[in-house]
């Protein structure tokens, strides 16, 4: 401000090399309006609300204004933007369809609010629908909606295994990538996958929906689902804050644990630059994330691991640990093709018409697997990727639903089918081949178990129990014979 004396700036410019990015803890059950803690995950608060109060510069005045975090909003269309700035609309090719999301059509980012057939100035503000996200961010299997079942969200219960499981490699905890086909059963659950599925349970993925109108499905797509776009959604910034600081907590309890090859550790992180001389950062560079000026309390110098442990049981694992304490039974899920899609995993049969969520007959949770399409794209290492045929792979835990299949079916070993649907942006299912194989083992929970992929022997007692089959037939098949025709 031109006006501002010279003690105001000197304040703001403290206050703005003083300030740090705020993390939603996303894995966290949230506090209620009236303090006390719920039995759900949800959005920030801070994400929600479309309007804050500041207090106005110069004056005590305080003034409603709009809220950042909430939208990114733009005065045209954004694919009217001069350029470089334009956001073009999103053209993909999937199971032979053309896809186009319009996400140049708006003028703010949206969350669930991008519908197939629906009129353009609706896509233009199609809202934030944080209800929606609410409920996708509390996926658990499909048994948990019977009475007087405990729900944990699996998101929840990856984020207590991923903390809570000793001896991984750093590519084990970081990356879905599948080292030349190598990866462990039990060093599968990784943080990147976690952020996916973040990913998509904000945004959405559906852009069109079967069935009627008042389905009550989570349809929608939405800018956090899509990598192009993910990051115009402000939420984008708190949802890696926090992934940073679960690397931050996972690294000082591994803390002598890094890279395998110093030549990844070395690999420049293009497009990140550390300098006017637009140097690129390498992984070696921002290993100690307190070296960049900021730490996190759970991870504050003179914590003891006893005791950022003590705090991962608070946060994380109080019901996971009461409700697995039986054994330990997770499902692996090994994606064998970088493919913009949903997998969802069903123990038995599965409902052809309804194959969606966790209202949907045996469904026992999803993976998202948070690509794009490389045409047109500068990523030099999404290229090599692609070429090198790099594999993804992930981790479902199943615990709770085997132990309930278990004590239906009362045959002690005989453990359920494992079906799998792919889904596309159009929420129909896909002819993609996915490897998906359930593992299992007596060991207690507080000591998961440790054994060789394909139930190689690795010295442990993590063997796989059964190999995982697509739907894709009977689904595409009953599909074709009775079409649903979509309402709107």
């Amino acid at each position: 401000m031109k006006n501002a004396s010279q003690n105001e700036k000197k304040k703001w410019r403290r206050e703005a090399m003083e300030w740090r990015l705020p993390y939603w803890d996303f894995a966290r059950f949230a506090t209620n309006g009236d303090g006390s803690r719920s039995q759900e995950l949800r959005l920030p608060i801070l994400a929600t609300i479309p309007e804050i109060t500041v207090r106005a510069f110069g004056s005590e005045d305080l003034v409603a204004k709009p809220n950042p975090f909430n939208k990114f909003e733009t005065q045209n269309l954004m694919e009217r933007l001069r350029d470089p700035f334009a956001i073009r609309d999103q053209e993909d090719k999937q199971d032979g369809n053309d896809v186009t999301l319009p996400f140049g059509k708006c003028k703010s980012t949206t969350r669930y609010g991008l519908m197939k057939g629906y009129h353009p100035e609706v896509w233009a503000n199609a809202g934030q629908n944080w209800q929606l996200a609410n409920v996708a961010l509390n996926e658990y299997p499909q048994y948990q909606n019977e009475p007087n079942k405990t729900r944990i969200p699996i998101l929840q219960d990856k984020v207590y295994r991923l903390l809570t499981k000793s001896g991984k490699s750093w590519e084990g905890f970081s990356s879905t990538k599948d080292h030349q086909g190598q990866t462990q059963a039990d060093d599968a659950n990784n943080l990147e996958d976690i952020h996916n599925s973040v990913h998509n349970f904000v945004g959405r993925f559906f852009f069109d929906r079967e069935g009627r109108a008042d389905d009550l499905k989570l349809w929608g797509s939405g800018h956090m689902s899509n990598v192009p776009v993910a990051a115009f959604d402000p939420i984008f910034w708190l949802h890696h804050c926090n992934v940073d600081r679960l690397t931050a907590i996972w690294q000082s309890l591994n803390d002598e644990t890094w890279f395998v090859s110093n030549s990844c550790a070395t690999e420049h992180l293009e497009p990140f630059h550390k300098d006017e001389k637009q140097s690129s950062f390498t992984s070696n560079d921002v290993r100690d994330w307190r070296a960049l000026g900021y730490d996190y309390a759970i991870t504050q110098e003179g914590h003891s691991k006893e005791n950022i442990k003590k705090e991962i049981d608070c946060l994380y694992g109080n019901q996971t640990v009461i409700v697995n304490e039986d054994k330990m039974s997770p499902a692996k899920g090994d994606v064998t093709n970088l493919y913009l899609g949903l997998i969802n995993i069903f123990f038995g049969d599965i409902d052809e018409r309804d194959f969606y969520d966790k209202n949907s007959k045996n469904f026992v949770g999803s993976v998202f697997n948070f690509s794009t399409s490389i045409k047109g794209s500068n990523c030099g290492n999404c290229k090599r990727q692609q070429q090198d045929g790099v594999q993804s792979v992930a981790q479902l835990p199943a615990t709770m639903a085997v132990n309930h299949y278990l004590s239906i079916h009362g045959r002690e070993g005989e453990y359920p089918e494992v079906h799998y649907v792919v889904v596309n942006h159009l929420g129909k299912p896909v002819d993609m081949k996915v490897q998906v194989e359930l593992h299992g083992s007596d060991s207690p929970f507080a000591a998961p178990p440790k054994g060789g992929r394909n139930g190689d022997k690795g010295g442990g007692d993590y063997s796989k129990m059964k190999d995982g089959m697509s739907y894709y037939n009977k689904v595409h098949q009953s599909s074709q014979a009775s079409p649903l025709i979509p309402t709107r």
